[in-house]
């Protein structure tokens, strides 16, 4: 990133389109100044700026508490959420958000905090609650629907995707169990039956969900293999949300990650790479992601 980088035009979304919370705005401009330029905040500074908002460190307004930790962090990493799903998913910027995170882990002096039902984390060192915030986070996808709207929710589903995917090779928050795997399935594992009419019809749900799975391929891909490796042949044992992990109906293993599984993804992928009603963008994005694949495999097992 450099200062010919485009300027941002980004926008702080409120649930109900109302007024932001003046330290959500506060946060907000923090992370657009540094976004915008490499030259205006350091990721360290950044990181401090947040930090001296955090309810604990912040001067009380009169009378008034300051608000409970857990809900400054929930409303906090809404901001950076909100932020992240509005950069374009390729962005060099999402990788300068996830330095700032990281930054706000390292932070010197974590304090152990008691977050209500989360028991004590360290802020910052835990990162706390952005997991739980990040898992919350959903889209209402419909995939008969062609309208701008939708068209802005596949956007920022795509970038929220991108942006997880990097904060899981960073090993901040692997959100590989919580969410990849459901992109995988839903993008490779769940082809209809070729006598039935959607059989015709894939068209939207390819061009929806695989560049998804792309995504955690092209950012994450080498954490994923690794879980694959792990879990071998799969693990229907695994206490994390057995939901997410199921298998799509064209899947006949293992729930979990497998290496099975792995082929099985790359297959598609290949397969989709030529598939005549993919549009051509999900075309090379499959392309793409099945020679990762291959890369990553080369790279860790010396296969070719």
């Amino acid at each position: 990133m450099n200062d010919s980088t485009p300027p941002l035009n980004l926008v702080l979304h409120t649930p109900d389109g109302d007024e932001p919370w003046v330290i959500n705005q506060k946060i907000f401009d923090i992370l657009i100044a540094s976004l915008q330029s490499v030259t205006a905040l350091s990721a360290t500074d950044t990181a401090k700026a947040i930090d001296q908002l955090f309810p604990l460190n912040r001067p009380r307004d009169g009378d008034k508490e300051n608000e409970e930790p857990a809900s400054f962090l929930f409303e906090m990493w809404g901001v950076v959420i909100d932020v992240a799903q509005q950069l374009p998913w390729k962005d060099t910027r999402q990788d300068r958000l996830v330095d700032i995170i990281r930054a706000l882990k390292d932070l010197p002096e974590s304090k152990a905090i008691q977050m209500n039902s989360w028991g004590e984390l360290e802020v910052w060192a835990d990162l706390p609650l952005l997991g739980p915030v990040m898992t919350e986070t959903c889209y209402g996808i419909n995939l008969d629907d062609t309208s701008f709207k939708q068209k802005i929710i596949r956007a920022r589903q795509q970038n929220f995707v991108a942006f997880a995917a990097r904060l899981t090779k960073s090993n901040l928050a692997d959100r590989a169990h919580h969410h990849a795997i459901q992109d995988f399935r839903e993008a490779l594992e769940e082809e209809p039956d070729p006598r039935a009419r959607a059989y015709l019809q894939q068209g939207p749900r390819l061009d929806t969900y695989v560049p998804l799975a792309a995504a955690w391929t092209l950012f994450a891909g080498g954490i994923v293999f690794a879980h694959c490796r792990v879990s071998g042949s799969g693990d229907n044992t695994d206490v994390r949300d057995r939901t997410s992990r199921d298998g799509g109906k064209n899947w006949k293993g293992a729930n979990g990650f497998s290496v099975e599984r792995w082929n099985f993804w790359k297959k598609r992928f290949g397969e989709i790479k030529g598939h005549n009603q993919a549009s051509e963008e999900t075309r090379g994005l499959a392309a793409e992601a099945q020679g990762a694949m291959r890369r990553i495999e080369t790279e860790v097992l010396d296969v070719r």
